[in-house]
C-alpha cells in the first residue's frame, strides 16, 4: 500500500520513540536494508507501549499487514496488536468477538509474516503496538490492501 514503494512519504511514518537516527520510523519499510547498522525502526526502549504509526493520507481499504525483523541482527517483534482509525487521536484496536487480536510476528530477521485482518476496514491511521520481542523491538512493515488478497501473488 505504499511503504515499500515509497508512495507513503517519510513524514507519514512516525513512532512513539526511536533508538537513534539510524533506527528512525522511516526505516520501517518492508525489505529496507541501509547498512550493517541500520535497516529497520527500533524503539528507544524495549517496553510494551511503544508504537509505530503509518498515516495513509486518506481513508483506504485495509486488509492486513506484513512484517519483518531487523536485517543483519537478531532483533524482531514476536507479537503485536494493531489500532486503526480516521483520527490519530481516536484509534480502535483490531478485535474479534470483543477481544483484542494479538497477531503473530516474526521468528527471524528477514522472513515475511503475513496477517489478515478479520474484516476489511477503511481507515487512515494504522498504529502497531509490539507486545513481545526477540532481543529488541525492531521491525519493518507493509500494509496490505484488500485487492492483494484476490490476486495470484497476494503479497509483495
Amino acid at each position: 500500500m505504499g511503504m515499500k514503494s515509497r508512495l507513503i512519504p517519510d513524514t507519514s511514518i512516525t513512532a512513539s520513540s526511536m533508538f537513534d537516527v539510524l533506527h528512525s520510523p522511516q526505516l520501517s519499510r518492508l525489505d529496507t536494508k541501509v547498512n550493517s547498522v541500520a535497516g529497520s525502526w527500533a524503539a528507544r526502549t524495549n517496553n510494551t507501549g511503544e508504537w509505530l504509526q503509518i498515516d495513509l493520507g486518506a481513508k483506504r481499504a485495509l486488509g492486513g499487514i506484513v512484517t519483518q525483523g531487523r536485517p543483519k541482527h537478531t532483533q524482531w517483534v514476536v507479537s503485536y496488536t494493531v489500532s486503526c482509525g480516521s483520527d490519530e487521536n481516536d484509534l480502535d484496536e483490531i478485535a474479534k468477538d470483543g477481544k483484542t487480536l494479538v497477531f503473530d510476528g516474526n521468528r527471524d530477521m528477514n522472513t515475511k509474516v503475513y496477517n489478515r485482518f478479520p474484516t476489511v476496514m477503511s481507515r487512515r491511521y494504522v498504529r502497531i503496538y509490539p507486545q513481545a520481542t526477540h532481543d529488541w523491538m525492531s521491525m519493518r512493515v507493509e500494509l496490505v490492501s484488500t485487492e492483494c488478497f484476490y490476486s495470484a501473488n497476494p503479497f509483495i
